[in-house]
């Protein structure tokens, strides 16, 4: 999907995201044509490309539940504040759960995962071992979701970097994760990082953008 004139395309196996500058509300994104079962399973996403010096961008692995307000939870980069965040959009307000510095060595991974009612976002530099970025109680049924992964420029930017996804489910020890639906879809491949494990800091807010931070974290 697109709008505001921005676009997308696959390019080296990998999805690349261009907005148009000057353009606040320029977005760019894929979303699945099934619903997907996130009970007891995961989702992740390689971000290739997600900084910039002056973009107001904001590129994002989403599980969303469609319908009148759209409720959803994301993991993604803002390149406007550098911050790697944990969102939530419940009746039609946007959440930032938790932030941290984004660093594109060690936060080349992002993941969404469900465990015992449980929703976690996480973050890997080898899609491997895994931080917590937070964990709540389900916010809503995580039985029929679709997946989207989009850029969106909330802020007219000058001159927009190309960002760029990858390997939707796939992770670097070849194992691809399951995230269950009533088709099959598939992905690209692409490389393997080096191993770490960090902490990191985590807080609650109630508007987006918001720069606080405190600490809370499981490895």
């Amino acid at each position: 999907f697109n709008a505001n004139s921005g676009s997308i395309a696959e390019a080296n196996q990998e999805l690349e995201y261009t907005l148009a500058a000057t353009t606040n509300g320029s977005q760019t994104g894929v979303y699945s044509k099934v619903q997907y079962d996130l009970t007891g399973d995961q989702a992740t996403i390689k971000f290739v490309y997600a900084q910039g010096g002056n973009d107001w961008l904001d590129l994002t692995l989403s599980m969303e539940q469609l319908g009148s307000n759209d409720n959803f939870f994301s993991i993604g980069v803002d390149a406007g504040t550098g911050y790697l965040q944990a969102v939530k959009e419940v009746g039609g307000t946007d959440t930032v759960l938790a932030q941290i510095a984004y660093n594109p060595t060690t936060m080349v991974y992002g993941r969404i995962r469900e465990a015992s009612g449980t929703t976690y976002w996480d973050y890997s530099q080898d899609g491997q071992n895994w931080t917590n970025l937070w964990s709540q109680s389900n916010l809503f049924p995580v039985t029929n979701l679709y997946v989207i992964m989009d850029d969106y420029e909330y802020n007219a930017t000058s001159s927009p970097s190309v960002h760029k996804l990858d390997d939707f489910n796939i992770l670097p020890s070849g194992t691809t994760t399951s995230t269950s639906s009533t088709t099959t879809s598939s992905s690209t491949t692409t490389t393997v990082s080096t191993s770490t494990s960090s902490t990191t800091t985590s807080s609650s807010t109630t508007t987006t953008r918001s720069t606080s931070t405190s600490s809370t974290t499981t490895s």
